[in-house]
């Protein structure tokens, strides 16, 4: 059975992908309306929704492990990790997917620009994984934190309530000893 991160990558970039799809269809439509379809502009354009679906699916993700508080979350520190891997592997399957789509449009016309870099993809992910990294960082600190301060509170409980046993005893043994002694 996957894990519950597993689950989250899977479904966000099910969501991201199919809006990177409805996203491109909609740049058609609007091309072929302003008769710029078979324009390199399109590429471009087309090329530029790949990078923006990379943000697209790291603000998901953050979302995503906003969603619970920290004590009560199903992540660990690890899932933050795995996401940051899953933001690199996502950036080739927006990029393929749109070069796709632009394939499917050109065919072959233009065909270097298609399969050449998509601008701006290496940002997006550096920017995703910095996210990723600073949400794992606060996480961390968070959940540490509150071990740390609840482990402190169980000592110092057990503390107090061995000095308010003692106490009761020292004041019981003079009590009785007042009570023997007169």
């Amino acid at each position: 059975m996957p894990s519950y991160i597993d689950q989250v990558l899977r479904h966000a970039k099910q969501r991201v992908l199919e809006n990177l799809q409805s996203e491109m269809e909609q740049l058609f439509a609007r091309r072929a309306h302003e008769g710029l379809l078979h324009s390199g502009s399109t590429i471009t354009a087309g090329k530029a929704l790949a990078a923006k679906a990379v943000a697209d699916f790291a603000h998901e993700l953050n979302d995503r492990f906003s969603e619970f508080p920290v004590l009560h979350s199903p992540f660990d520190v690890e899932d933050f990790e795995s996401a940051k891997r899953e933001v690199s592997i996502f950036s080739t399957e927006a990029a393929f997917e749109a070069k796709q789509a632009l394939g499917k449009l050109f065919g072959d016309k233009h065909a270097s620009l298609i399969e050449g870099p998509i601008e701006g993809i290496e940002a997006a992910i550096s920017d995703a994984q910095i996210s990723l990294e600073g949400k794992r960082i606060a996480f961390a600190s968070e959940r540490s934190f509150w071990k740390w301060a609840l482990g402190d509170l169980k000592k110092r409980v057990w503390s107090a309530s061995l000095l308010a046993v003692g106490g009761a005893v020292t004041l019981g043994v003079q009590a009785f000893a007042k009570q023997f002694l007169s």
